[in-house]
């Protein structure tokens, strides 16, 4: 049986992970269990901000006509995905980090008071820098669901490799698969960070920590487990 690489994280980022996993040679399964949907939200006066923070290509794809008041306001992006999500809505992107929102908001700290506005999604990490006010409007969810059977059967096979983008997606995981019967030691874990690491918990096959938390990394390491 081939080494098979379960992808669970919610798109669209699960499609891109799977378009890069192909071309490593590896055989993605994708099966997201979090699905993320829109929230009803109203737009603060734009007049009110220097510039919008986004730290998820979500945000712009489930914000809604909503974002239309919010046009003429530059974009500061976490991401190419999510750079080229808001150009493609007709937004000015300012400026692209790639270490992560916190990283972005200490590059845009130019010792004067700016104000932000932050479009994030419920389950999200508060930043706080002195002199910096970032007001912060939820606009989508990304909500757990129940691992489906066909996963599941897959998984009680064995041999084969789950992506874990997150402690939140690691912990999901974890409890799906002892609720349906998968036993961890026939599974391997590819993994963002050590702290991804630790929500996953004990008894996996082997677990493979990407030496820097970006997909291309953890990827890599997924394609080196199926090959030995």
């Amino acid at each position: 049986m081939n080494t098979d690489l379960v992808i669970i994280r919610p798109a669209p980022g699960a499609g891109q992970s799977a378009r890069a996993a192909r071309t490593l040679g590896l055989t993605p399964i994708v099966h997201s269990l979090f699905e993320a949907k829109p929230l009803r939200w109203e737009p603060p006066n734009p007049d009110l901000y220097d510039g919008l923070i986004i730290s998820s290509a979500n945000a712009l794809r489930l914000g809604g006509p909503a974002l239309t008041a919010l046009q003429d306001l530059p974009v500061h992006a976490v991401g190419q995905a999510t750079a080229a999500a808001a150009h493609a809505l007709g937004f000015t992107v300012a400026s692209t980090g790639e270490r992560g929102v916190e990283a972005l908001v200490q590059s845009l700290s130019k010792g004067t008071p700016q104000r932000f506005l932050r479009l994030a999604g419920r389950q999200h990490v508060d930043v706080l820098l002195a002199g910096m006010l970032i007001d912060t409007v939820i606009v989508y969810a990304v909500d757990p669901v129940p691992m489906p059977a066909p996963l599941a059967k897959r998984l009680r096979d064995g041999d084969v490799v789950a992506a874990l983008h997150s402690a939140r997606a690691a912990r999901h995981f974890a409890v799906e698969c002892d609720r349906m019967g998968c036993d961890r030691a026939g599974i391997s874990l590819a993994v963002l960070s050590p702290n991804v690491a630790e929500a996953a918990g004990d008894g996996w096959r082997d677990i493979a920590i990407a030496e820097a938390p970006d997909d291309a990394h953890l990827l890599s390491h997924a394609a080196k487990r199926t090959r030995l």
